[in-house]
């Protein structure tokens, strides 16, 4: 079969059109979608470069800060003692006991530090503020109490103020920085150095609270005809400790 001119210009007319459709989807339309996906990468790669421009920029600030915190991580904390095992708080104590002129025995303390159980000072703004948030918390639960139509939401809304009661009533703080050991000792010796003991701990040891005591004493006559009292002083304390 002979090929006319008419023929062979539309062979060659198809042929450029495939040439065309085969270099544009094997080649420039991978090319296009490769283009938006590097450039979507890009706009990661920027966001992540501003970040970190960003975080060097502040850190010269916030070492500053961090330094101002830990100076004011250290001013709070100056009065506790170090986080130690029991078994030298225990010599820490009956070196306390022993220098007011007392003896010591039955000395018990726990064999782990334990989170505290703190209470701000009644009279301390931070304590207001709680008991202010506790306040607020009742009088809602009293307006949702008056306006119930039901027994079962009269019910619910009372468990819920009494609730709020109990946790301001016990005003503990949530914490996770200071621990405490309960000890309890008996310390045996004058009455004068029992006193004397417990104003020492008061003064000196703000680490430690001496949460109950109990003293026993009896008269007695030397042999130089003086009176004497002697007996034993139970002591049971908080010792306080956060770490450092």
């Amino acid at each position: 079969m002979t090929l006319t001119k008419r023929d062979k210009n539309l062979l060659f007319g198809l042929g450029i059109i495939l040439v065309v459709v085969l270099f544009g989807n094997f080649i420039i339309l991978p090319q296009w979608a490769k283009k938006d996906e590097i450039a979507v990468q890009l706009n990661d790669k920027q966001e992540q470069k501003d970040k970190m421009e960003k975080v060097i920029n502040g850190i010269d600030e916030n070492k500053s800060k961090l330094t101002q915190l830990n100076q004011t991580y250290a001013g709070e904390t100056r009065d506790f003692y170090d986080i130690e095992e029991s078994h030298a708080m225990e010599r820490k104590i009956t070196k306390i006991i022993l220098k007011a002129g007392l003896s010591t025995r039955d000395f018990t303390i726990n064999d782990e530090p334990q989170l505290a159980s703190l209470s701000p000072y009644i009279n301390s703004s931070f304590a207001k503020s709680m008991n202010n948030g506790s306040s607020e918390s009742t009088e809602s639960s009293s307006t949702e109490a008056q306006t119930a139509t039901t027994t079962e939401a009269a019910t619910t809304t009372a468990a819920s103020t009494n609730t709020t009661e109990t946790t301001k009533g016990t005003g503990a703080v949530t914490q996770n920085v200071v621990y405490s050991y309960t000890v309890s000792v008996t310390a045996q010796g004058s009455k004068s150095n029992m006193k004397k003991l417990i104003s020492e701990i008061y003064s000196n040891y703000p680490a430690i609270q001496i949460t109950s005591y109990n003293m026993n004493t009896q008269t007695a006559l030397t042999t130089t005809n003086q009176v004497t009292s002697s007996g034993d002083l139970t002591l049971t304390m908080a010792v306080y400790m956060c770490k450092k």
